[in-house]
Formats: structure tokens, C-alpha cells, sequence
């Protein structure tokens, strides 16, 4: 390797043997008077003679003088190539690609002005105006490096660190081509080289190889770090570390590919995405299964967010035009234009369906990623519902059918079984709430009440018989202390409980309007040419989700009723 000593005493040769040629000014200047003196001439004859020989020796000057002016750029090229050719004996080196970019973009910039002030109004004077003298020199610069790149490539396909270095130089050299020189699209480009089947094919395999050692490093075993929150999460959305570096590795791939004019080109980079997306998810799954102990103080929770986290972006990313037009361009190489079905969602989660777009080229790994992260709902739910059926065996089994009535509503207090039932819940939920992201939590909340309403409603009050003072402590246990327990997190918790309250409606009732309730319910059953009131009548006493059938049933339960308690089938 040469010393920066002995790099610029190199660069000094350079100049002293072709800067004056590359750079003089004067010469410049001297060679465009001349041309306008020449065009001068050439005005003159044209207006002294109008013989066919003197017009005809004007054009010839004339073509002369334009010959002379598309020259010049390539005259500047075929100097630049001397040096490069100077430069590439003494300090060009396969493993930095980026001395010869560097160069070539410094060029660019140093006689930009120089292209600009002296070359381009030689060029417009004479109506070449579809010329443009900047575009021409960084094309034949372009092509420089293009027979540079391309006869080093394939040597390079062996050594994948060098190889990779030189793909990402490359492409920051076309980048910044085209975003700070202007550099036009149409125009041959470095990125043709890039594209050769057996150059994209390495480049395939070499974004697979470093992205599944970042992702092995995200999710190794020894990382303690990986699913700890990020400090700059400030919306509390629960990002991982991991969920960020994996979707940091995505954009990243992203940034390197999307700017292939090919679309077929792109669509393979997005192929891989979509595989390393899937083997994320894998790797997640091997993670929830390998857990052991207390769910709740596991990895678990962090995993829904960092699924969740990925929906949402994935969602993001399946309404910007670039993969929009990948998508398209994807369906029409396929058999069938029909887009894939968009994934369903489960009974606890209908009012929070993330909005999916089946025209989105992701839809297929949302769906994954979206029921395996429902599962992992799912089973925090029942965990927690796991404990609360194991503490409230002795809640269950009160004689509800023999408990004192109290004067006063007010003077009750929470049963003494059913405190192992709230403790457990209270904590959970607590537990829940700081671990998952708010939209998530609230899925398992609900979750949580609606299986915890039926549970109670099944085994409990379907299985037992309740006098006065049993239903009456029934309902003081549910609406002054389940309730409340979930109003913090929902304005109307009444409304995640509706079994058990309109079951305590019902069982509450006094003797004489239960009794009379029951009549008009079986009276009704299967009557003809009578308005069928009773959906009606329920509804007076705050019954509207049961059926007349469902109702008697409850009423059944009632010890006060001491018929024959039939059941209307």
C-alpha cells in the first residue's frame, strides 16, 4: 500500500505531465476565439458571393469548426485516460474501488465549470442545443469506469469481502452520479455491469450470506439485548432492538437494489426479502417454543411486539410505489392475476383489524406474521385464565342458594373466595399492560373478559342455585369489583360482562316478578297469531342479549322457584 506521501507525489507527476494540456484555460480560450474569428469569415464569404464554390467551402469551414467543437470533450476524455492509465500503474488496487470513483467524481466536479463556461457555448452557437456538453463528459467518464469495473469483477467473485465492497462502491458512485451531478437516467449507467447474470447472481448470494450472519447476531442466544426496548421508542410502540436491527437489514437491502432500472432484477432482491422475513419468523417460533416458567416473565410478550411492530411496517412498506410496482410487475408474470386472500381475523380482535391491502405485495407474510402473533395472544390469555379457573374453585362452589340477605346493597363486601380471583387477575393484567404495546393489550384484555364472562356464566351460575342474598352478593362481586377492575382500561366494562350482568338482572328480580316473567316466556314459546312481546319485556328489565329460551333457563336457577323447572328446547 503507498503512503498518502507518496499517493499525492504521484498525482504531483500526474499534472506535470498532462494538467497543462487538461487544465490550461488560456489554450482553451484561445482555440474558442479562434472559432468565432473563423465563423466571422465564414458570415463574410456568405455575404460577398453567392457562388455555389465559396457557399460550398463556407459549409466546409463550417463543418470543420463543428467537427473541431464535438471533439473537444472527447479530446478531454482520451486525456483523461492517459492519466487513468498513469494513475492505474501506480496506485490502482482491486480492493479499493473507491480511488478510481473518487477520481473519476472529482474530475467531474474540478471541470465542471470549465465544461460549462468554454465548451458548451461553443457547442450552442453553432444550434447543437440537444447537446449537452456536461453529459457527454461524464458519459465517456462513465464508460471509464464501466470497462474498469467490468474487467475486475469477475477476478473479484472469489473474495466475498472484496466483492461486496465493490458492489456498495458502485453503487454510491451511481448514487451519487445521478443526485448531485444530474446525471440522467437514460444515459448508460455503471449499474449495467452490476446486472450481468453471473454478477447478480454472486450479489444474490452474498446479500443472503450477510444478512442471515446480521440476523444470526440479532437473535443470538448469548444477546441479552434483543428484546430490550429501544430508548428512543418516545410513542411507546414497544420496539425491540431486534425488530429494529432486522427491519434497519431490510431497508438497507432495499436501498441497494431499488435502484436497478430492471424490474426483474428488483423483483429477485425482493424475493430474498420476502424468504429472510419468513426465516425471521422462524427463528421467533423456535424462540416461543423453547420457552419455559412463567409465561408472563418471559419473551413472549416482547415477541408480539416485535410481530406486531414488523405488520405495521410491512403494512407501510405495501403502499409505497416501489414495491406497488413490484407487485404489479410480479402479477403479470404470473398464471393468475387474482391477488391472495386476505388473512382473517380472530373473534377477539374484529374491531382491531389492521387495514391490509390485498394489493400489497406483502400480504402473504402479514398473514403469517399476523396469526402467529394472534397465537401468542391467544396464549397469554388463557394463561392468565388458566389461573383464575385454578382460584376459583372455592368461589364456585359458595352455597349460593343459603347466604344471608343483607338489608343495605352498599353494606356488602367482596366474598372472601373471590379474592384470590382478583389478586391474580389484578396482577396479570398489571403485568400485561407494561409488557405489551397498547394495542395489544387491549386485544388480550378483551380477550381476557370475554372468556372470563362465559367461564362465570357456565360454570358458576349455571351450575348453582341462588336465592335472594346469594344473587344479591353475586351482583355486588361482579358491578363493584370486577367492573371496576377493567374500567381502567374501557369506559363501559358492563359491556365486556354481559352473561353474567343480565344473568344477576334476572336472578335479582323479586319473587313475584320473576314468577311472572317465567310465565309470559313459556306462555309465548310457539304461540300463534299473538304479537310475540317477549324480546320486548327482557328488554324492560336490561335483558338484551339472551334469548326467551336462555332467559327461563336463568330464571331456573333461582331458588325461589320451586315449579317444575322445564327448559324450553
Amino acid at each position: 500500500m503507498l503512503s498518502d506521501q507518496e499517493k499525492q507525489k504521484v498525482l504531483q507527476d500526474i499534472n506535470i505531465r498532462h494538467g497543462k494540456n487538461l487544465l490550461n484555460l488560456e489554450k482553451c480560450n484561445e482555440f474558442y476565439n479562434n472559432l468565432l474569428s473563423r465563423k466571422e469569415e465564414i458570415l463574410k464569404e456568405l455575404q460577398l458571393s453567392n457562388t455555389g464554390s465559396v457557399i460550398g467551402k463556407s459549409i466546409e469551414n463550417a463543418n470543420v469548426i463543428l467537427s473541431q467543437s464535438k471533439e473537444s470533450i472527447n479530446q478531454s476524455n482520451k486525456l483523461i485516460n492517459i492519466v487513468e492509465r498513469d494513475l492505474s500503474e501506480k496506485t490502482n488496487r482491486a480492493d479499493k474501488p473507491e480511488w478510481y470513483f473518487t477520481q473519476i467524481l472529482t474530475w467531474i466536479r474540478d471541470h465542471k465549470e470549465h465544461v460549462g463556461l468554454w465548451i458548451q457555448p461553443v457547442i450552442e452557437k453553432f444550434g447543437l442545443h440537444h447537446i449537452d456538453a456536461q453529459v457527454e463528459f461524464m458519459k465517456g467518464l462513465v464508460h471509464l469506469a464501466a470497462e474498469k469495473l467490468n474487467s475486475e469483477l469477475p477476478s473479484l467473485q472469489y473474495d466475498d469481502y472484496t466483492f461486496s465492497h465493490t458492489i456498495d462502491e458502485a453503487l454510491g458512485f451511481d448514487k451519487e452520479m445521478r443526485e448531485i451531478y444530474n446525471y440522467p437516467a437514460n444515459e448508460p449507467s455503471i449499474i449495467s455491469i452490476l446486472t450481468q447474470a453471473p454478477i447478480l447472481v454472486k450479489w444474490l448470494i452474498m446479500e443472503k450470506k450477510y444478512a442471515i450472519e446480521k440476523m444470526d447476531a440479532i437473535l443470538s442466544p448469548c444477546s441479552v439485548e434483543a428484546f430490550e426496548l429501544l430508548a428512543s421508542d418516545v410513542e411507546d410502540l414497544k420496539i425491540t432492538t431486534c425488530a429494529d436491527a432486522f427491519i434497519t437489514l431490510l431497508q438497507t437491502i432495499t436501498s441497494r437494489y431499488e435502484g436497478l432500472p430492471q424490474p426483474g432484477h428488483r423483483l429477485q432482491f425482493l424475493e430474498l426479502q420476502l424468504e429472510l422475513l419468513d426465516d425471521f419468523r422462524v427463528r421467533l417460533l423456535q424462540l416461543v417454543n423453547a420457552e419455559e416458567g412463567d409465561v408472563m416473565e418471559s419473551k413472549i410478550p416482547s415477541i408480539a411486539n416485535t410481530l406486531y411492530y414488523i405488520e405495521n411496517v410491512l403494512v407501510d412498506w405495501g403502499s409505497m410505489l416501489h414495491f406497488l410496482n413490484l407487485h404489479y410487475y410480479k402479477q403479470r408474470l404470473e398464471d393468475t392475476k387474482q391477488p391472495p386472500a386476505s388473512p382473517t381475523s380472530n373473534d377477539f380482535d374484529d374491531s382491531l383489524v389492521l387495514d391490509l391491502e390485498s394489493d400489497s405485495i406483502f400480504i402473504e407474510t402479514l398473514s403469517l406474521y399476523r396469526h402467529f402473533r394472534q397465537d401468542l395472544l391467544c396464549m397469554l390469555a388463557e394463561r392468565v385464565l388458566g389461573e383464575i379457573k385454578k382460584r376459583s374453585r372455592d368461589y364456585r362452589q359458595e352455597k349460593w342458594s343459603s347466604i344471608t340477605v343483607q338489608k343495605e346493597f352498599k353494606s356488602l363486601s367482596l366474598t372472601p373466595t373471590a379474592c384470590p380471583i382478583f389478586e391474580v387477575l389484578a396482577k396479570r393484567m398489571h403485568q400485561l399492560q407494561k409488557s405489551l404495546q397498547n394495542r395489544l393489550f387491549t386485544i388480550v384484555w378483551r380477550n381476557i373478559a370475554a372468556q372470563l364472562d362465559t367461564f362465570l356464566f357456565d360454570d358458576l351460575i349455571m351450575d348453582n342455585r341462588f336465592n335472594d342474598g346469594g344473587a344479591l352478593q353475586l351482583k355486588f362481586d361482579i358491578t363493584r369489583n370486577l367492573l371496576p377492575l377493567f374500567s381502567q382500561y374501557t369506559e363501559t366494562p358492563a359491556n365486556y360482562f354481559t352473561q353474567i350482568i343480565e344473568s344477576c338482572n334476572l336472578l335479582t328480580l323479586t319473587k313475584g316478578s320473576a314468577l311472572l316473567l317465567r310465565e309470559t316466556l313459556l306462555a309465548l314459546e310457539g304461540a300463534t297469531g299473538v304479537e310475540d312481546t317477549r324480546g320486548k319485556t327482557l328488554k324492560e328489565i336490561g335483558v338484551n342479549n339472551f334469548t326467551p329460551k336462555m332467559a327461563v333457563k336463568i330464571l331456573n336457577q333461582r331458588a325461589d322457584i320451586t315449579l317444575k323447572r322445564l327448559e324450553i328446547d
